[in-house]
């Protein structure tokens, strides 16, 4: 499950170095995810589609991964297809569902790509909420990107809880109109 620091392809050349900070907002996000980064904090990035959430979070994780932490980088929807996979027995690494959780909730970085692009369940947000809180409370990094604001997360059905969890991380914005 964790390859590369748990990225792979081309997430593995996506570094803060090569950000375009060309614009004040790209710059302030640019600075805003490094000092996250050097903190440890967990981040919510927020923005238009190919803005560069993914090319953030994944730097990020790189420089987690390259001061020795463990990363695992997952889209949404494949977070939620390991988990029901592993409920149903079906999960290639043989691992039960509260096993996985487990370990999701004790890797030192996790990033979830996409919120918003997964079927939306009562169980999906059960197991969000779980990881998110169970992350909080430990004090471990989450990062996650989604192209929607808070609001629009409460209107797509996230319950308040979760939107609460998220709330609680640094949030870096970035516009339509901070796209170059």
């Amino acid at each position: 499950m964790v390859k590369s620091g748990g990225l792979v392809g081309e997430l593995t050349k996506l570094r803060f170095e090569n950000f375009k900070g060309d614009s004040y907002a790209r710059s302030n996000a640019l600075h805003e995810a490094q000092s996250a980064c050097k903190k440890g904090a967990s981040l919510l990035i927020t923005g238009a589609k190919g803005g560069g959430k993914t090319h953030l979070a994944a730097a990020y994780c790189n420089g987690a991964s390259e001061s020795g932490k463990v990363v695992v980088f997952l889209t949404m929807p494949a977070l939620l297809d390991l988990l029901d996979r592993a409920r149903e027995g079906k999960n290639p690494h043989e691992l039960v569902e509260e096993q996985l959780l487990v370990i999701l909730l004790h890797i030192d970085v996790l990033a979830l790509e996409g919120l918003g692009t997964e079927t939306i369940s009562a169980w999906s947000l059960s197991r969000l909420f779980s990881l998110l809180n169970g992350r909080i409370n430990r004090g471990i990094t989450t990062l996650v990107t989604t192209s929607f604001t808070i609001p629009e997360l409460a209107q797509r059905g996230y319950d308040e809880r979760v939107i609460d969890r998220l709330k609680r991380y640094t949030q870096i914005n970035l516009s339509k109109e901070d796209i170059a």
